[in-house]
């Protein structure tokens, strides 16, 4: 058995998706009748490579979502043919799909569909994803909100599998946690008390606006002027109380994931120092 995977729409690793395909990359189980083949834009033949070598097909696109989108609908299956792959597994199965499925597909679903939807106004494109969901072979999810969101979808319950993601056990662990008022990781320093706001910037549903009410609230029950809030692994942030009518946050710099691995494994120290923390994902 050949089993493709699609790269395409995971940001080229820049992405909680990314994130997820490196993982799953490293992880793949050695089976002798199983054979795993990665495909997508050319620039990311390097970007999931790990200890176990897994071939890659590179795809000659334009990056732009429209052109990614049209492939998937008219191109994909006879690329899927033609690379005689007995199933394709879809990353980014929320935002691009086949119409139809030549090739048996696998669908990875970690967006509430239904609040997804109705922030998009391409609703053509909308009904596209979710008639190609009902015609895939299987769906995978990571909680059970979610597959019960599809389900209310119409999505036959059948077909979905929840697999809950794991946790890197070589990356997040216990260690000493030193008792200090400041969380100095270059090239920021974090006063307490912050909150842990781990998504990017970029769209409604990572409920941006929960975030400035739970910040109203925070600071009305317990007086404190400053929370410092840091998003992915990409930027930090954070939110004063005298701008929070412009609603945008001050950026204090950029942090690498090892650097925002030390703010996740200080966790536990936030939550005994400041109770009522809220965490958004």
């Amino acid at each position: 058995m050949k089993i493709g995977i699609d790269t395409f729409g995971c940001r080229h690793g820049r992405s909680g998706l990314g994130s997820y395909l490196f993982s799953l990359v490293s992880h793949l189980p050695d089976l002798e009748d199983v054979q795993y083949e990665l495909f997508g834009a050319p620039i990311d033949r390097y970007t999931y490579s790990s200890e176990k070598p897994v071939p890659f097909t590179s795809v000659r696109l334009m990056d732009t979502k429209y052109a990614l989108r049209l492939w998937h609908c008219i191109g994909l299956n006879s690329f899927a043919s033609k690379q005689k792959y007995d199933a394709v597994f879809y990353i980014s199965a929320s935002h691009m799909l086949p119409t139809v499925f030549k090739v048996p597909g696998i669908a990875l679903v970690n967006d509430c569909l239904s609040a997804a939807f109705i922030s998009k106004k391409n609703r053509i494109h909308c009904n596209h994803i979710l008639n190609a969901l009902k015609n895939s072979s299987k769906i995978i999810t990571p909680s059970q909100f979610i597959c019960n969101d599809l389900k209310n979808l119409g999505i036959e319950k059948s077909k979905i599998e929840v697999i809950y993601t794991g946790i890197n056990h070589s990356a997040f662990y216990p260690h000493p946690i030193y008792d200090s008022d400041t969380v100095n990781i270059k090239p920021f320093a974090i006063k307490r008390p912050y909150l842990i706001y781990s998504t990017r910037l970029n769209s409604f549903s990572k409920k941006h606006v929960e975030l400035i009410k739970a910040f109203t609230i925070f600071k009305g029950k317990t007086g404190f002027a400053f929370i410092d809030v840091t998003t992915s692994s990409f930027c930090a942030t954070s939110w004063n109380a005298s701008d929070m009518a412009e609603q945008f946050p001050k950026e204090l710099g950029r942090c690498s994931p090892k650097e925002m691995l030390l703010v996740w494994q200080l966790f536990r120290k936030l939550s005994e120092k400041v109770p009522c923390v809220q965490i958004f994902s």
